[in-house]
């Protein structure tokens, strides 16, 4: 008795609520039946809110899946005077969309769809843009840090088959039209998602499509995110100039790429990254580019506190028709604002001209500019690689291992560069030896020789060694040819722990040429010399000789011109002559006639 009393009550209440329904639905079908005879009532709705006028041929009612809706023919989104027109579209749809309502709790959940937009952004700023010059958005907004996501609007916003023209991107594109484009954007209660897929412009070629979401009840600036991009048939030309500070040494090439990133806030904690590309052609400002008819492979990148993880896998290169092994590696590092802590990396291959054009895509400023001006080649394998320090005041303990072939990196400020090294390396802080065998080198310094100097030969085992006395580096079959001179030397490089004047100690043959030798340490690798000076040899002379020297290294010369009376007295024993200049003049120094 009590179930079919029950069953009675709620069948009436569902009977009522059906025809509750039916009721309102049938009134809101006359008021939209209604809506063709108030647009003007429509239009001044509209600006009320938004403070911007709207202008349409026509307006239908229609009734969805998602709830009641009114469509705009060719509308329009006119600026606050009524005077330009600020954005086309064939039609939009302005709707109430009842499930979005349910699930907000909120009355004016509305779902606004547009048909094939034109819409023109205009670049105000590294991130300032304007809507058609009037709607300005982007900036240091300190309110954004103030805002929820369920501050925002509610709803739904659509976007089919749309033009966006993005002006004044920078002086080398001007202008950037994408098609097709289609974008869907939601917000309900704490969660937020958006989708945009677009014909990318010809200057930068493909397709891109992006999706993300975020969710969570703090603001903005703090909520979860993450994000799916991809893109095909890029021109990597194109992607350089839009992108000038951060693939610049990009010269030539086409690939596709998938990312998947998360993170809170402007924090990247991870990115998954898989790419391929074809005639990938790389700048090097000191040597030839460096050419590669394939690469692919997928990287990662981890951030968690104050740590960095980089991890590649499967990097395979194709390079003049050699196809390289593949790659595998992983680097970690710790650093706080005083500077890097520490660094391990480790790798059974790796070609760095491969990872050179990704480096562009580090998020921490300072260290994408160094290895951008590094420009840092060559192969390496069966490498490791660990440095470590307590404190940024401390000394660097380190300890190393690698084999490497056609190693090199740029002349960066007042330091020079080297490229075409191959041998290998082993060590730690306190004792080790770095094995040079090669043929090819290039060294260059801007700062003092107007060219560079290439090395067909230049061979060395180097030893160095720590204690609490001194730093020391030695090497007793030094060979260095250049196009003006052959040497072979025994050297030994002595840095005192208590800072006082280092001593360079060396005793070199030198064979069928001209020969330079200087003091600085820098200059002294270059040339595995000493004295800050030059000794040349003529051609009518006799063609071999050695020097023999040693004393303090910020000691000579003593003054520009002079080099220490010992070596000046073995040098004329050798019949070499002694007149001595800058190393940018050496060409023009004493011969021996």
């Amino acid at each position: 008795m009590i179930f079919r009393r029950t069953f009675k009550i709620l069948l009436l209440v569902a009977a009522g609520f059906v025809a509750l329904t039916l009721v309102l639905m049938l009134a809101l079908k006359l008021a939209l039946d209604r809506a063709p005879q108030y647009q003007a009532q429509i239009k001044d709705w509209v600006y009320h809110r938004t403070g911007y006028h709207i202008a349409f041929a026509h307006v239908w009612p229609a009734f969805r899946w998602y709830g009641p809706e009114l469509y705009f023919d060719q509308l329009e989104l006119r600026s606050p005077d009524d005077r330009r027109v600020l954005a086309r579209a064939a039609g939009g749809r302005i709707a109430a969309d009842v499930w979005q309502l349910l699930q907000n709790g909120k009355l004016f959940a509305l779902r606004v769809e547009l048909d094939a937009p034109t819409l023109a952004i205009q670049r105000l700023g590294p991130s300032r843009f304007a809507l058609a010059s009037e709607i300005v958005w982007g900036g240091e907004s300190s309110s954004l840090s103030q805002i929820a996501l369920n501050d925002l609007p509610a709803g739904t916003l659509v976007i089919r088959g749309g033009i966006v023209v993005l002006q004044d991107w920078n002086t080398d594109l001007p202008r950037l039209e994408l098609r097709d484009v289609d974008f869907e954007a939601t917000r309900v209660a704490h969660f937020v998602s958006a989708s945009l897929s677009a014909q990318l412009p010809a200057q930068l070629g493909g397709r891109l499509s992006v999706s993300g979401t975020a969710h969570g009840a703090e603001r903005i600036v703090n909520l979860g995110w993450n994000a799916l991009a991809s893109a095909s048939g890029m021109h990597f030309p194109g992607w350089r100039d839009l992108l000038p500070e951060y693939l610049t040494r990009l010269d030539a090439g086409t690939g596709a790429f998938q990312a998947l990133v998360n993170g809170r806030g402007a924090d990247v904690e991870r990115a998954d990254l898989e790419f391929n590309a074809s005639g990938v052609v790389v700048h090097l400002s000191d040597r030839p580019n460096a050419v590669m008819g394939q690469v692919s492979g997928a990287l990662s990148l981890a951030h968690t506190a104050d740590r960095w993880t980089l991890t590649g896998r499967r990097l395979r290169v194709i390079a003049a028709g050699r196809k390289d092994p593949d790659s595998e590696f992983e680097a970690s590092w710790r650093e706080n604002p005083a500077g890097m802590l520490d660094l391990h990396a480790e790798a059974n291959y790796l070609r760095a001209e491969a990872l050179l054009p990704l480096v562009g895509l580090m998020p921490q400023k300072d260290i994408r500019e160094r290895l951008r001006d590094l420009a840092p080649t060559g192969e390496w394998s069966d490498m490791r690689f660990t440095l470590a320090r307590a404190a940024a005041s401390e000394a660097w303990r380190f300890d190393a291992r690698a084999q490497f072939r056609d190693m090199g990196f740029a002349p960066v400020g007042h330091a020079p560069g080297l490229r075409g090294l191959s041998g290998s390396l082993i060590g730690t802080e306190a004792a080790g030896h770095l094995i040079i065998d090669t043929h090819s080198a290039v060294y260059n310094w801007p700062d003092q020789f107007p060219e560079p100097i290439a090395l067909p030969v230049l061979k060395s085992t180097l030893y160095w060694r720590r204690n609490p006395q001194e730093v020391l580096l030695a090497s007793s079959d030094l060979e260095l040819r250049t196009h003006a001179a052959s040497v072979h030397a025994k050297l030994a490089w002595s840095q005192p722990a208590d800072g006082s004047s280092p001593v360079l100690t060396l005793a070199s043959f030198i064979d069928d040429g001209n020969v330079a030798v200087f003091s600085s340490p820098a200059a002294a690798a270059a040339c595995a010399a000493m004295a800050g000076s030059c000794v040349r040899l003529g051609p009518s002379a006799a063609r071999h000789g050695r020097l023999r020297g040693s004393g303090a290294a910020l000691s000579i010369p003593r003054r520009r011109g002079t080099l220490p009376d010992s070596l000046q007295r073995r040098a004329r024993d050798a019949g070499l002559s002694t007149g001595l200049a800058a190393p940018r003049e050496c060409r023009g120094a004493g011969r021996v006639p």
